[in-house]
This record gives structure tokens, C-alpha cells and sequence, in this order.
């Protein structure tokens, strides 16, 4: 079976990719649209479907644009299914460093002179998110919405963790 990775929703930069792509070769296209009406009205011919044409294309171009600037994440846990999902997927040996999260938080453990904040993201079993003891993420309540760049997965007496970052596009 032939996949195409842009087209695979829950490997989100793909489609940021796709839709940038989609916005290059729409606003060259649109560029073309206007010499063609340029064209056409030196000529003088009919503008209509030149025109129509047009306004499709910077159309496509800008919702395109639009769409690929927007902040697309690799994994988001909302909820408890979505935690499990993704505690497979690290269990079955996805790599998940150097990809985000956007998650629920479950759980918020207390910041600790030892410079790190720990989050728990929804599931039945314990999933860990460590990130540094800084003032941006001692705010961080629970069931507020975090996103997160993971670096490193860990176990510790089957608690999974990963160190992270608190991702700021």
C-alpha cells in the first residue's frame, strides 16, 4: 500500500509542509494569472475568466499561507484514549525525541530545588513530562493546555518520563 507522509494527520509538520508547498506553487501560479490579464487586456480580449482564475488562485494562496504558519504539533493528549495511544507508541519504541506535544495536564508535581517541574499527561499508565524549574513553567496549573519539545525518554521503576522544553512558536 502506497502512503504519503504529507497526508498522514497525526504527523502534523507534514502537513505544515504541504500546505506551504501548496501556498509556493499557488502565488507563482497566481503571479502568472496576473500577466495573463495584463496580457488580455492589451489585447483586449475578454477578462472574465482570466480574472476568475485569478481570484481562485490568490484565494488558494492565501488560505494556504494561512494554514501552513499555523503551529502544528507532532502528538496532542487531550485525554485519557490519547494518553494511552500514546504510551503505546513510546512503549512499542517510537522515538519521540525531537518532537512536540501538545497535552492536558493531568497532574502537576511540586517544583523542586532540584530544577525541574514534572507533568503528567492523561492515561492509565504514568507518563512523566520533566521540564526545567523556570518561572514559565512553575504557572503551569492542572488541566491547563502545555506544548512541549521532547528530548529525552527515561524510565525510572516503570514511570515513564521525558525530559522536555516548553515549546514557544
Amino acid at each position: 500500500m502506497l502512503t504519503v507522509p504529507a497526508f498522514n494527520l497525526l504527523e502534523g509538520k507534514e502537513m505544515g509542509d504541504l500546505f506551504a508547498v501548496l501556498w509556493l506553487i499557488s502565488s507563482i501560479l497566481f503571479v502568472g494569472g496576473i500577466v495573463v490579464c495584463i496580457v488580455a487586456k492589451i489585447r483586449k480580449k475578454q477578462l472574465k475568466k482570466p480574472l476568475l482564475v485569478t481570484g481562485i488562485l490568490l484565494l488558494i494562496s492565501v488560505i494556504s499561507l494561512f494554514a501552513s504558519s499555523m503551529n502544528m504539533t507532532d502528538y496532542t493528549v487531550m485525554n485519557e484514549n490519547e494518553g494511552n495511544k500514546f504510551y503505546q507508541e513510546i512503549d512499542n519504541g517510537k522515538t519521540v525525541e525531537d518532537k512536540t506535544l501538545k497535552f492536558k495536564v493531568k497532574q502537576t508535581g511540586e517544583s523542586s530545588t532540584m530544577g525541574m517541574v514534572v507533568l503528567e499527561v492523561p492515561g492509565k499508565k504514568e507518563l512523566d513530562i520533566i521540564l526545567p524549574n523556570i518561572k514559565a513553567t512553575r504557572k503551569i496549573k492542572k488541566d491547563d493546555v502545555v506544548t512541549v519539545k521532547l528530548d529525552k525518554l527515561s524510565s525510572l521503576m516503570g514511570i515513564k518520563m521525558i525530559d522536555a522544553s516548553l515549546d514557544n512558536n
